[in-house]
C-alpha cells in the first residue's frame, strides 16, 4: 500500500493527489497539528465493485 497525506480537520483539502514538497509549510492561519495526528497514512484499498450478471432474452 502507498502512503498518502492526511491533513488534518482543521486544514482545508488538498487537491486529489497532492503530496507536499519536502520544503512546503502550511498556512500559519490553519492551526496547528492535533496532538497524535498522523500526517501520512497507508491509502485504502478500494472496495471491489459488485457487478449483477446480465441476462440476454433472444430475439
Amino acid at each position: 500500500m502507498a502512503l498518502v497525506f492526511n491533513p488534518p480537520p482543521n486544514w482545508p483539502a488538498p487537491p486529489a493527489g497532492w503530496a507536499p514538497t519536502p520544503t512546503w509549510r502550511p498556512d500559519p492561519a490553519w492551526g496547528p497539528v492535533p496532538e497524535g495526528w498522523q500526517l501520512w497514512v497507508e491509502e485504502p484499498e478500494p472496495e471491489p465493485i459488485q457487478v449483477e450478471e446480465a441476462t440476454i432474452e433472444p430475439l
